[in-house]
């Protein structure tokens, strides 16, 4: 058993060795400037309310955006003008932003309900 260990170690320390040589380092690739293909421009822009910006990013579908706020309101807008189709407050506050395809739209309360 105490050779075992001792070759175990041996073998270990071997391995080590042979891991931490020197060899060569790649270095990085060189950097290339890289010019925009395409200008963007903010068209409309619109609050629903405040949230958490990683559980409440609104979501497209059929060329509406769906936005939730964590205090219940929940808005389909029109993607191209921004105005609002619909907008409805649940009654218990949310914790995570909506879900839809373009059908269908769910959002989770912090109670847990759909």
């Amino acid at each position: 058993m105490r050779l075992l260990r001792w070759g175990a170690i041996a073998s270990l320390s071997i391995a080590l060795i042979a891991c931490s040589g020197s060899s060569k380092v790649r270095k990085p690739a060189e950097l290339v400037n890289i010019t925009n293909q395409v200008e963007l421009a903010e068209v409309w822009s619109t609050s629903v309310g405040s949230s958490v910006p990683a559980n409440f990013r609104p979501v497209v579908a059929d060329d509406h955006l769906f936005a939730a706020s964590a205090r219940g309101t929940l808005s389909k807008l029109n993607i191209q003008t921004g105005r609002v189709v619909w907008e409805v407050s649940v009654p218990e506050k949310l914790s995570i932003g909506p879900g839809s395809d373009g059908k269908i739209t769910v959002v989770v309360s912090s109670e847990g309900n759909a």
